[in-house]
């Protein structure tokens, strides 16, 4: 890891739709947390994995313009706290990442609002630490099919 905290993402040189390494700065909302760069809206490829000490997605997909970004299905983020606005507007994105491990994930407000096309369940997401996420899925292409969503704890945005 970077002593600054703070690493670009790698383009593939010979595909501009592909990261190889992922970015990475300090989360300044986060005491030891790492927060991963903003993903260019053209990227829809990354890495598999999905490094350890990343504790925010904040972001990260915000307006991907791709209905499938691939990669991410297969990221452990077991370690990660904060989800806010991740695929805020990204409004092509269907992909299933029902895999993810969103168990210590606090923060899920705004997730996938704006995500229009995104109809994939999660309905199997842990996510007793995320009790009420302001806006989960507001205009996504499930927020009316209650159903797909996580059970969360506050009723509220159900």
């Amino acid at each position: 890891m970077n002593k600054t905290g703070n690493v670009d993402h790698i383009i593939n040189p010979h595909n501009p739709n592909e990261i190889l390494f992922l970015g990475y700065e300090r989360d300044t909302n986060l005491k030891d947390g790492y927060k991963l760069k903003k993903i260019p809206n053209n990227v829809n490829k990354a890495p598999t994995y999905l490094p350890k000490f990343i504790t925010s997605l904040e972001k990260s997909f915000q307006f991907n313009s791709n209905e499938k970004i691939r990669g991410i299905e297969k990221w452990n983020t077991k370690n990660v706290k904060n989800m806010f606005q991740m695929f805020f507007g990204a409004k092509n994105f269907n992909y299933d990442i029902s895999d993810w491990d969103t168990s210590n994930v606090e923060n899920m407000s705004y997730m996938f609002s704006g995500a229009e096309s995104f109809k994939q369940n999660l309905s199997k997401w842990k996510v007793e630490k995320s009790p009420f996420p302001f806006n989960f899925a507001q205009n996504s292409g499930f927020e009316n099919n209650k159903s797909l969503w996580p059970e969360f704890k506050n009723k509220y945005n159900k």
